[in-house]
């Protein structure tokens, strides 16, 4: 029998101990290597693999429902709105390069040629970009004809031969691109007459414009020149008018969304009618590093406050489109898909809203008839 002194046993102790110390250590390592690995990596697959219905992180909360939608989006994409062509050429190209897939723009933003070129220079195959555009932006623009030569002009600015997303900018006339137009608003007969000049289809009201704007996106979608159609900027009121007719309902609602202003009517709406919710201004323009609930809760997950505003909306299901074109901003969004914020965390950012004076542009769109 071999005997073991009291030395020995400390000595096989502690060589023991140094070896599971050692083993620990290792895997600790590496397990940090890859996590800051994929937060700055090109191909970076939580991008380009988490999407609405594949989230498995929704928290029900008080002020919205878990909501699934039947297909399938990116939940994170870069939005190109008041870029220029280079510039959405440059951020278009680094977010593609860490694994952005879905691009964000309009025909009235005209950057649609940058964005074009930056997916061919890319080397990204076509199939894995979601990309969408929208039309009726500017006076004038609502009529079945004004759409079908907008989506040309669309897709000819972006070399592509279909677009993923195609929707109606707005929900009626506001008359952006005439002031004359913009202060008779109210005169129906005069937008009449204003805009039949160019385009003999168009209709009388808000309303018929809405609904011949919407059979007319319906029919391309039927050539398969557009993939999914949608809206944006749209009230409960005008989705009823699209939806009473429709024979393709809205797929998705581009709206402003964040946790400084949430239409959670609006929300409720969409759920019931698996309408996706797409949020731009997610961030507030920048605005929401100066609240200090956001930034508090951030300290507990070690993020951001822009990347807890984004993580609140994506883990509802919604699908956010912060602008950038500063490549450590792209990496930083990227973040918000790397953590979950609890229940009551979830609960707090909702009891966050104001009033609609933080709402760029939503007071304006409800009083659209």
């Amino acid at each position: 029998m071999v005997r073991i002194n009291m030395k020995q046993c400390i000595k096989l102790g502690f060589l023991c101990l140094l070896l599971f110390s050692g083993i620990y250590i290792l895997v600790f390592v590496s397990t940090t290597f890859l996590s800051l690995h994929e937060s700055g990596n090109a191909s970076s697959s939580f991008v380009k693999t988490r999407y609405i219905n594949e989230s498995t992180h929704s928290t029900n909360v008080e002020c919205v429902d878990s909501f699934t939608p039947k297909q399938m989006y990116p939940l994170l994409g870069l939005g190109t709105g008041g870029f220029s062509d280079e510039a959405a050429y440059d951020a278009t190209m680094k977010a593609l390069r860490l694994g952005y897939r879905l691009i964000d723009t309009s025909l009235s933003y005209k950057n649609e040629r940058g964005i074009g070129r930056a997916i061919r220079d890319s080397n990204v195959p076509r199939d894995e970009i979601f990309i969408l555009t929208k039309c009726c932006s500017t006076a004038c623009s609502m009529s079945a004809q004004a759409i079908y030569s907008q989506l040309n002009d669309s897709l000819g600015r972006l070399g592509l031969d279909y677009v993923d997303g195609y929707l109606i900018h707005l929900p009626g006339e506001m008359g952006r691109s005439s002031q004359k137009l913009k202060s008779n608003l109210h005169n129906t007969e005069f937008v009449y007459k204003t805009c039949s000049q160019k385009w003999p289809d168009y209709a009388r009201t808000n309303k018929e414009r809405r609904i011949q704007s919407w059979l007319a996106l319906e029919a391309l979608k039927q050539e398969k020149r557009v993939k999914i159609i949608g809206v944006s900027n749209f009230k409960v009121k005008h989705l009823v008018d699209i939806i009473d007719v429709a024979s393709s309902p809205p797929i998705i609602n581009q709206i402003e969304w964040h946790p400084g202003f949430h239409d959670d009517e609006l929300r409720e709406f969409c759920s019931r009618h698996d309408i996706a919710i797409f949020a731009y201004s997610s961030l507030r323009r920048g605005k929401q590093a100066h609240n200090k609930s956001l930034r508090k809760i951030g300290a507990q997950y070690g993020v951001g406050d822009s990347e807890v505003s984004l993580r609140w909306a994506m883990q509802q299901g919604i699908s956010v489109i912060p602008r950038t074109s500063n490549e450590k901003h792209l990496r930083l969004n990227i973040v918000a898909s790397q953590f979950n914020l609890s229940s009551n965390d979830m609960k707090t950012i909702c009891k966050l809203q104001e009033s609609e004076k933080n709402c760029r542009y939503c007071s304006g769109f409800a009083e659209v008839d």
